[in-house]
């Protein structure tokens, strides 16, 4: 009897202990490598919310998902995106790439075609035949390509690729259910559609490896990817791996706006 009281009482105190609105979240902790720097990532999910925090490397900040609206910081301010926010920065990159359209076409005239089949090369943007520029294409998955030892456990690696055979990203699904992801899915699927218009506008922009969002498909896939390599021109460009996940105590309050100063994004 007396250690039934003593379990009891202690769950009690553990309870009290907790935020009155605290709730069942995961947390997964991810590295990140990227032109020779690794960055760490953790990231919170609760519901539709979803927190980013970024370190180490040259990019540091936090990205805060509430269903409704995408918060930004830098560690020194925050930014407040709203979706009528994207529509507006849709709009601004449309036109600003309509500029440069002008300007590589006046560029054309003055380059003999060695001279623009060696920029091409270089991978300079927008100088392709105007007429023949099209949306860029969806990649889809293809079979299987092997597979790989995580600290999370064995996962089977698969390559999304474009149509012309070349690959656009490799996620290396878990052979095994991972805490929350089920739980987490509806979460990934909302941020995809939030940042879509987006995803889209810079996937078909003439600016040199511009790439869709890694956490795009990760509402649609039917486990939880535990590596990634992101390709740009068919070459490589970042890896990733998560390294942790975990259920935890969270509450709305852990993704509100950090305490920093507010700015506003110059839209145009």
């Amino acid at each position: 009897m007396k250690t039934s009281i003593s379990i009891l009482l202690a769950a009690g105190l553990l309870g009290a202990a907790l935020p009155l609105s605290a709730q069942r979240g995961y947390v997964y902790e991810s590295t990140n490598t990227a032109s020779g720097q690794t960055m760490n990532s953790v990231m919170s999910i609760l519901g539709h919310r979803i927190k980013v925090e970024i370190s180490g490397g040259a990019m540091e900040g936090t990205m805060i998902f509430d269903g409704d609206m995408l918060i930004a910081s830098d560690g020194q301010q925050y930014y407040e995106i709203t979706a009528e926010m994207i529509q507006q920065m849709v709009g601004a990159m449309a036109g600003a790439q309509g500029m440069m359209a002008q300007a590589m076409a006046e560029a054309r005239k003055n380059m003999s075609a060695e001279e623009l089949e060696e920029l091409r090369k270089l991978g300079i943007p927008g100088l392709g035949d105007p007429d023949d520029a099209e949306s860029s294409p969806e990649s889809v998955r293809k079979s299987a390509i092997g597979t790989e030892s995580t600290p999370l456990g064995q996962c089977t690696m698969y390559r999304w690729e474009f149509p012309d055979g070349s690959p656009d990203q490799d996620l290396c699904l878990s052979n095994e259910k991972i805490v929350g992801f089920d739980e987490s899915k509806a979460a990934f699927k909302a941020l995809a559609e939030f940042m879509k218009p987006m995803q889209d506008a810079m996937a078909n922009s003439p600016i040199a490896g511009m790439q869709r969002n890694p956490l795009e498909r990760m509402g649609d896939v039917e486990n939880l990817p535990l590596k990634g390599v992101q390709y740009v021109g068919g070459e490589p460009v970042s890896e990733w791996t998560i390294t942790d996940a975990r259920a935890a105590n969270l509450s709305p309050a852990d993704f509100g706006p950090p305490d920093l100063p507010k700015a506003e994004i110059p839209i145009g």
